[in-house]
């Protein structure tokens, strides 16, 4: 998960995943202004977008 999410390195750095790379996820980690949650998911890639909110609409549970 890290790979893919990125994560703060030994030094406290934060270093990009590859989500970010690919532009999946915005560049960077947890937004300060929220204390220390982690941002909303926000799609830059419109089909990418369309798959999550199928997703997320889907009824959960068993």
């Amino acid at each position: 998960m890290r790979q893919l999410q990125g994560g703060p390195d030994p030094g406290g750095r934060w270093v990009d995943g590859v989500a970010q790379e690919l532009e999946l996820l915005p560049p960077g980690g947890l937004d300060p202004g929220t204390g220390g949650q982690v941002r909303p998911f926000t799609a830059i890639d419109p089909t990418v977008a369309r798959r999550t909110a199928q997703q997320a609409a889907r009824p959960r549970g068993g």
